[in-house]
């Protein structure tokens, strides 16, 4: 068994803005040298399942990772829904709420998997607009069923 929170910490920095092959490379060797063993396969099936482009771009650098990609069955070409770059946006009225601590609180019903959704906002795939045509950046959020969610939302500042 590994340690999950070396996993934790892949899918921290796989959600990062400015996440590319140099960074993910740079965390692979840091998280060698740190401990006694890497799951490596756990590493790529992580990166396939969040950024499948990533990982591509990585076993062409990485003779380890091409090998477990390969022994894993991962495809480049292979596309469905959990893994394509496709992504969503959500239209919201902001009109009737107000920010506590500057984040809306909005309940939002979808048809949605958990973990699909989870999947899509580490990946950054969500897309929030307000009605009045405000970019709103999605900060977190929280199932409540099945179907309903709770979305954690700040106004994106304009910029003059």
């Amino acid at each position: 068994m590994f340690d999950e929170h070396l996993i934790k910490e892949l899918e921290f920095v796989l959600t990062h803005p400015h996440c590319n092959v140099e960074k993910i490379e740079s965390f692979y060797n840091n998280c060698l040298m740190m401990n006694e063993s890497v799951p490596v396969y756990a590493f790529v099936k992580t990166v396939n399942m969040i950024n499948p482009q990533l990982l591509e771009e990585w076993s062409n650098k990485n003779p380890m990772v091409r090998v477990a990609a390969k022994e894993l069955g991962v495809k480049a070409e292979t596309s469905n829904i959990r893994t394509s770059n496709f992504s969503i946006q959500i239209s919201i009225d902001l009109s009737g709420h107000l920010p506590k601590g500057g984040l809306y609180k909005v309940v939002w019903s979808s048809e949605l998997e958990e973990g699909l959704f989870n999947q899509m906002f580490k990946r950054r795939a969500i897309h929030v607009i307000d009605r009045k045509r405000r970019e709103v950046e999605l900060i977190g959020f929280r199932f409540l069923t099945d179907r309903n969610c709770t979305l954690y939302l700040k106004v994106k500042e304009e910029s003059a």
